[in-house]
């Protein structure tokens, strides 16, 4: 090939170079601004959307009566933001709207966390032990207004003796052995402390009951006098039930009666006088064997067998009943001084 026709094949390659890069150029600038724009549109999501301003209120403040319906309200524990302990607080809503009517204050404690027992013959219906966090019923504390009670020979207590539900404004379970100021005879495994009703500002007459299985129906009435202008603004409360079952287990009946008034009455401009009184009689039938039937006798009788008719046998009902009368009452004096300082003085017996 002479030199003439390979310049002649070079410059037309040359050409056809030149012609191709012509033509990929506004290709290659189209690219380079899609990825341009492409950069841009990732900065653009990258930076935080802006939203409209929420605004949360709440109300402050502890739970009130007037706020029934409310989640807190209905909530099964609620806690103190100034508890030094693990605490749960129990409201009289509460009590009111998920504890059974025949029930006692074990019952209405054992919807808090470390908290069980149960009645195997119903809800209020025979003695119950609760245990706190692993202690027995012997190894905690329980009061009612601040007054540790229990049984004379050691520090247990007899949930059907004192307190039916209708009568308990509140509770607050205190799981550790709380300060110097906690009084009671076993505070080292925790405290379970009963408060009654506050009174009403307004004057109420209430009647209540229930029926349920096993022959169980209870009647009672209270009443709230309000404000009483005439009494230097004075309540009184008045709250009497009847109760009375057959039992789940077999002649395990029960029945009994309570009796609670409350007066409260402001002395001067710094102090109040409250006076108590809860007067309980009780008779049931309960086998001092609380384990249960053996599995021999749930396939003779049944699985709710406790007592029969067989005066020659340990599980006579007649060998096994109890009639109970107790009684609880305090009389207190609470005053504000000046400079915040308060004081408290009163008796009580049970």
């Amino acid at each position: 090939m002479s030199i003439s026709n390979r310049r002649a094949i070079i410059s037309t390659h040359v050409i056809a170079a030149l012609f191709s890069a012509s033509q990929l150029q506004p290709a290659i600038a189209q690219e380079a601004k899609d990825a341009k724009d492409a950069a841009k549109a990732d900065a653009k999501s990258a930076e935080p959307t802006k939203i409209e301003t929420i605004t949360v209120t709440a109300k402050s403040g502890a739970y009130r009566q007037d706020e029934k319906g409310s989640a807190s309200a209905l909530a099964p524990t609620q806690a103190s933001l100034d508890a030094t302990q693990p605490q749960s607080i129990i409201t009289r809503e509460f009590i009111e709207s998920s504890v059974a009517p025949t029930a006692e204050y074990s019952r209405v404690v054992n919807v808090a966390p470390s908290m069980s027992g149960d009645s195997a013959n119903g809800p209020g219906l025979s003695e119950t032990k609760t245990t706190m966090r692993g202690f027995s019923d012997d190894q905690y504390n329980i009061t009612f207004d601040g007054i540790p009670w229990g049984d004379t020979n050691n520090p247990s207590h007899h949930s059907t003796s004192f307190f039916p539900a209708s009568v308990i404004g509140g509770a607050v379970i205190e799981r550790g052995p709380g300060n110097a100021s906690n009084l009671g005879f076993a505070t080292f495994g925790g405290s379970i402390n009963l408060f009654s009703k506050k009174p009403r500002d307004e004057q109420a007459i209430s009647l209540f009951g229930s029926a349920g299985t096993w022959n169980t129906s209870l009647i009672g009435a209270s009443y709230e006098s309000g404000r009483i202008a005439n009494w230097n603004n004075a309540t009184l409360q008045l709250n009497f039930q009847h109760l009375q079952s057959d039992g789940y287990l077999t002649l395990n009946d029960i029945k009994s009666d309570n009796l609670t008034a409350k007066l409260q009455f402001p002395v001067g401009n710094n102090s109040i006088f409250t006076g108590f009184t809860s007067v309980n009689r009780i008779k049931y039938t309960q086998p001092d064997n609380n384990k249960g039937p053996t599995l021999a006798q749930v396939a003779l009788y049944g699985r709710n067998f406790s007592l029969n008719n067989d005066p020659a046998s340990f599980n006579f009902a007649g060998y096994n009943h109890t009639d109970k009368a107790t009684d609880f009452e305090y009389l207190r004096l609470q005053s504000s001084w000046d400079g915040g300082i308060t004081t408290e003085a009163q008796i009580y017996t049970y």
